[in-house]
């Protein structure tokens, strides 16, 4: 499972969601399994819940390949507890007073 949120979103909330570390190069993670010349693999990109669950299912049946699932989030999805756990720095990752 990759979780693709298009970043470090962890460091966005902590940080600032500006800082330009936070940007990654967009890779083309389904691709990944066949550039280390596995063969015969299962690859999904899920970018809504059905998408989600259908690769799951798929996953679940194929026990004996290797499936990778990419997860595809919005840039700034956070837990709740992570958006409470940093509300007391400011959007630039400093405390605030």
């Amino acid at each position: 499972m990759v979780v693709n949120n298009d970043g470090y979103t962890i460091e966005r909330a902590i940080h600032g969601e500006t800082a330009s570390y936070n940007d990654i190069a967009a890779w083309s993670w389904t691709a990944v399994p066949s550039a280390l010349g596995v063969t015969d693999h299962l690859a999904f990109r899920a970018r809504t819940y059905g998408e989600l669950d259908d690769a799951l299912t798929a996953a679940a049946a194929h026990r004996d390949r290797l499936v990778l699932v990419e997860a595809v989030l919005p840039r700034l999805e956070i837990p709740h507890l992570l958006s409470d756990l940093v509300a007391p720095t400011s959007s630039d990752g400093t405390a605030r007073r």
